[in-house]
Order: C-alpha cells, then sequence, then structure tokens
C-alpha cells in the first residue's frame, strides 16, 4: 500500500475526524480512502448523468421538431388531392430550414 503524505487545513482535519466518528472509522486513513473512493465514483456517475442529460436535451429538441412539423403539416393539408412529401416543396424548405435551425450539433 502507498502512504502519500497530504496536508490539510485545520478545518478540513476537524471535519474529517467528524466523519471519522460517524461512521466508526478506527483510523484516519480509512476515513480518507473512503471519502476518495466515494469522490471518483461520484465523479463518474456525474459523467454519465451529463451524457443522460444531453442525450434528454437532444430528445426534446427532436420532440419539438416533430410538434411543429406536424402543426405546419396540418396547417397545410389539401385533403382533397394526395401528393408524395419528398416532392413538395414547402414542406422541403420547412424541413432544410428547421434542421438548420435546431440541429447544429
Amino acid at each position: 500500500m502507498v502512504k502519500p503524505h497530504i496536508s490539510i487545513s485545520e478545518d478540513l482535519k476537524s471535519r474529517l475526524d467528524v466523519y471519522c466518528k460517524e461512521n466508526n472509522f478506527q483510523c484516519f486513513s480509512h476515513g480518507v480512502i473512503d471519502l476518495l473512493e466515494k469522490a471518483l465514483s461520484q465523479n463518474k456517475l456525474d459523467r454519465v448523468l451529463d451524457n443522460i442529460l444531453n442525450s434528454v436535451d437532444r430528445l426534446n429538441s427532436r420532440s419539438s421538431y416533430t410538434r411543429d412539423l406536424l402543426e405546419q403539416l396540418y396547417s397545410n393539408l389539401e385533403i382533397e388531392t394526395e401528393t408524395n412529401p419528398k416532392n413538395n416543396k414547402s414542406l422541403q424548405k420547412f424541413k432544410n430550414k428547421y434542421i438548420k435551425d435546431k440541429f447544429n450539433d
């Protein structure tokens, strides 16, 4: 086991003493090791959470796009004629404009 030497402030030392006492650590080092392991695990969890939040943001953006597109389609809907959506210039223009505005990842 490696035995590094660290310097900490008196305030932090007293807080660590309280932590060790509350968690029944016999040795100050065991309390520091426990806190380091928890901090490193928390750091990993924070990164996973950030990735999830980014995914949720992208999903929200895409669902907003879908909702707005549906509103646009219903407002322009012509029931008498059936057309191919890929040939609809207005729809393609809307789609291209919206993608440029919303999906600049």
